[in-house]
């Protein structure tokens, strides 16, 4: 967990009223402020995702949601959730594989509940996995603070190359909250 700690050095002027003059003095008021001591960013994701695919076909598809989950958290500039993809592997057979860059994330919408900022969705749909990619960012006030929900969904599509094996094939996903 990365501590940040800020100094912050406020110069007050106190007025003192001794037999009718006025006199000002300046008195040095120190305040420690450690990061990350306001509220909590979290980030829910699912157990995991299935694609299922019938005889005949050369695509499927499926979908996923994130949510991240804000709870008095000052605001980041941005935070943002990434995900990237393995390569799927042939349960049984680690030498047949289909590579990462068939798949591809597209349709991501991501609908807030109270909490705020900027929300956008980098690139244009869909995107195939060949590089990491980012489902949701969000620009807040750093001034502020948030306490809100942002559900992301997103679909998934494997485009099956021609003469792949049939069976089950894994890969993971690794989701992760940046800020």
């Amino acid at each position: 967990m990365r501590k940040t700690v800020a100094t912050l050095f406020i110069a007050l002027s106190v007025l003192i009223a001794q037999s009718g003059v006025a006199h000002a003095d300046n008195v040095p008021v120190t305040a420690t402020l450690t990061g990350a001591t306001v509220g909590t960013r979290t980030l829910t994701v699912p157990l995991s995702i299935a694609l299922a695919t019938s005889s005949g076909v050369s695509t499927i598809n499926g979908s996923f949601q994130t949510v991240v989950t804000e709870a008095a958290k000052a605001g980041a500039n941005p935070w943002k959730v990434t995900t990237s993809l393995s390569d799927l592997v042939l349960q049984g057979s680690p030498t047949d594989t289909i590579s990462k860059s068939q798949v591809d994330l597209f349709n991501r919408a991501t609908t807030p509940v109270a909490g705020g900022g900027t929300i956008t969705h980098p690139g244009t749909d869909p995107q195939d996995f060949s590089v990491e990619r980012t489902l949701v960012n969000n620009v807040q006030n750093t001034l502020q603070v948030y306490t809100g929900t942002y559900t992301t969904t997103a679909g998934l599509q494997l485009h099956i190359p021609n003469g792949t094996k049939t069976g089950i094939y894994d890969a993971t996903m690794t989701i992760t909250l940046v800020q």
